[in-house]
């Protein structure tokens, strides 16, 4: 990528190689972008579910990455066809995608992931009509076998035409991660747009646990969520994302997962020198699950999820809704915190989480007599390969730790700010340079 990028946003005819246009000759004034990514089949099953919506007349954006093949839209679909020039990543999916909605003239535009599927046929008709009294609608998501979200634009979040001209596009350096939060705090920063949370439904899958994760896509997350509390400001975010990185590769390594310890602690290294695109030290991390997938389970004594009540299997626990790592309030903190100390409850019992394990867990498997996660309906084993002297023994030096770790976390966020006032970066008002072609 080319580095003037960080400072402007580069034409379209630079990110793009090919485009076929397979929509209807007719005038729309709703443009859905989907960027993706190796992923034809449910890109297919989601085009799909467009095409039943109650809506007429939207057309769908679609953009590919340079070794995808377009896909053969159903019946009725009015769909624009975009190969990309090089890897940019979703930022530079979205960032595509919007540049041909402005320059195309279309009134209202709508952000949604390849594997945000809609659920209800009247999810755009409902965002459309909300866009009539609202400047940006953020439709309530539900993340499979968990509770909605509202935060993420990119799950079929939609907004006028005049924000995206005013704020500018998605910043397209993030390359992945990061990049969604970032236009939807530059939007509310801006403080002149009405907002509304919508009552449409899509669907999005949970993304694996730290367990069974893919630690590339783990990296490029931590690291463009530091560089989007960098980019707005919010330098004390960025230092407590900072901070639980560092201690999240800490307790990986107390749990014997060294392999994996280093990619948290680079994550805040590589954000605090203002390193963004497609880092290629990100690029050769593992993508291997790193749970033993079970062919069998032994009864379960206590299921973990963030549902109450009583399961089948065993008795079932509560986690509590701690929300992003980084967007842990003192409540939700002190909420997690009463959770980790409670955790002898699971002293030498099999434990089941049945929607994630995350950093908040670390306690439960290490007192668990053995421990499992379901995955899309497969089990896995989180096994413990060190011995328990040796982890009760980095537990006990967590408190030398914590200060260190506080302290790196303010110096790398010291680091980063430096950097970003040196090199002169902002995503405020970042455009894409006018493309050469005419609208329709």
């Amino acid at each position: 990528m080319d580095e003037s990028w960080l400072l402007k946003g580069p034409s379209l005819e630079e990110l793009v190689v090919e485009v076929k246009d397979q929509r209807k000759p007719w005038k729309r004034e709703t443009a859905v972008v989907i960027p993706t990514y190796r992923r034809k089949e449910i890109l297919k099953t989601h085009i799909e579910r467009l095409a039943s919506q109650t809506l007429n007349g939207f057309d769908i954006i679609i953009i590919y990455d340079q070794d995808d093949e377009f896909i053969v839209p159903p019946p009725g679909a009015s769909v624009l066809h975009i190969r990309e020039r090089g890897a940019n990543g979703s930022a530079g999916g979205f960032y595509t995608g919007q540049g041909f909605a402005l320059a195309e003239g279309y009134r209202h535009i709508i952000l949604a992931d390849d594997d945000t599927l809609p659920e209800s046929d009247r999810l755009l008709e409902r965002i459309t009509e909300l866009l009539e009294d609202y400047d940006v609608v953020v439709p309530r998501t539900r993340f499979l076998s968990l509770k909605t979200t509202s935060d993420v634009i990119h799950l079929y979040g939609a907004m006028r035409r005049g924000v995206l001209e005013k704020v500018g596009l998605t910043f397209l350096p993030l390359y992945l991660g990061g990049e969604d939060l970032e236009l939807m705090d530059r939007i509310r920063r801006d403080g002149s747009f009405s907002t509304c949370v919508g009552d449409g439904q899509a669907s999005h899958p949970v993304q694996p646990s730290i367990f069974l994760g893919n630690m590339r896509r783990a990296v490029y997350y931590a690291r463009g969520n530091i560089l989007r509390f960098l980019l707005g400001g919010r330098y004390f975010d960025a230092a407590k994302a900072t901070f639980i990185q560092i201690m999240l590769g800490y307790l990986l390594l107390a749990i014997g997962r060294g392999e994996f310890s280093w990619s948290c602690v680079r994550s805040p290294l590589i954000a605090s020198r203002m390193g963004f695109f497609r880092m290629e030290s990100i690029e050769s991390e593992t993508s291997a699950a790193v749970s033993k997938k079970m062919t069998g389970v032994p009864p379960i004594d206590v299921s973990v999820d963030e549902s109450a009540g009583n399961g089948t299997s065993g008795t079932r626990v509560r986690r509590p809704d701690l929300g992003g790592l980084p967007e842990y309030s003192l409540r939700k903190l002190w909420s997690g915190l009463g959770y980790c100390l409670d955790a002898n409850r699971f002293l030498g019992k099999n434990v089941m989480f049945l929607d994630a394990c995350d950093p908040l867990d670390f306690p439960v498997v290490l007192l668990a007599r053995r421990s499992f996660i379901m995955f899309k309906g497969e089990a896995y084993e989180i096994s413990k390969e060190r011995a328990m002297p040796s982890i009760m023994l980095s537990l006990v030096l967590v408190a030398g730790v914590v200060p260190l770790a506080a302290l790196l976390s303010v110096v790398l966020t010291i680091r980063g700010i430096v950097n970003m006032k040196i090199k002169g970066i902002s995503s405020h008002g970042y455009r894409p340079r006018a493309p050469s072609g005419k609208s329709r």
